[in-house]
């Protein structure tokens, strides 16, 4: 999968202060964090961190080498909003 430095604990860290605005608003929300391979995509192994469901949540992306969040999920999000789904609510705006 690559060279993963960032343990969950901090990409969780960084997740939480990334999404600090949605978890004021929805501090019920429960997160999961998941560990994934999108090189290809991201360029480097991600940590994904998603509040909620898909109706009502925040998906954030941690890099697993340097733990910062990853401004490339805005393009993610517009690549999902080009096609037949709407995930607004689960994508920054």
């Amino acid at each position: 999968m690559g060279n993963v430095q960032i343990d969950s604990d901090a990409a969780f860290k960084a997740a939480s202060d990334d999404a600090a605005k949605f978890l004021k608003e929805h501090p019920e929300k429960n997160p999961t964090v998941t560990l994934k391979d999108l090189t290809r995509l991201q360029g480097v192994p991600t940590w994904i961190v998603f509040w909620g469901n898909e109706k009502l949540g925040y998906r954030s992306f941690i890099s697993g080498v340097d733990g910062k969040a990853d401004d490339r999920q805005i393009d993610f999000c517009n690549r999902l909003r080009a096609g037949p789904l709407q995930p607004a609510s689960i994508c920054k705006k």
